[in-house]
């Protein structure tokens, strides 16, 4: 009896925080916030005007991806330059990339192993 009720009181402990939890997400902007324009925080367009100052900073850039350093770091280039770039396997989204597919990625400029890369959040295929 004493295991059953455990059973049931965790399980109902459980559907209660996510109930909360599905509830937090999901409020409506009724319910306050900003409701204005967003601030563009570009600040480079491209990778030849990436420099030290734009660690951290949000870009987005149109190239290509020319290879494949390792795992999820490759070698993006566009008309001015190249730069390593972080890609997490998700962000392809099922769509093959080969050197000739033009590609716009959004990320955040980033300093690895004393190089700059951008830390892609967001790739897209032009068409």
């Amino acid at each position: 009896m004493n295991k059953n009720f455990t059973v049931f009181f965790m399980a109902l402990l459980l559907s209660i925080s996510s109930y909360s939890f599905a509830y937090e997400y999901s409020k409506s902007s009724s319910e306050g916030g900003f409701d204005g324009p967003r601030a563009t925080s570009t600040t480079a367009k491209s990778v030849s005007s990436i420099g030290a100052t734009n660690i951290n900073r949000y870009v987005v850039l149109k190239g290509h991806l020319v290879n494949q350093i390792k795992e999820d770091y490759f070698t993006f280039k566009d008309d001015s330059g190249e730069i390593m770039v972080e890609i997490y396997y998700r962000h392809f989204r099922g769509q093959t990339i080969t050197p000739e597919s033009q590609i716009k990625i959004h990320g955040e400029v980033g300093l690895r192993w004393n190089r700059l890369y951008v830390y892609v959040n967001h790739l897209e295929v032009m068409k």
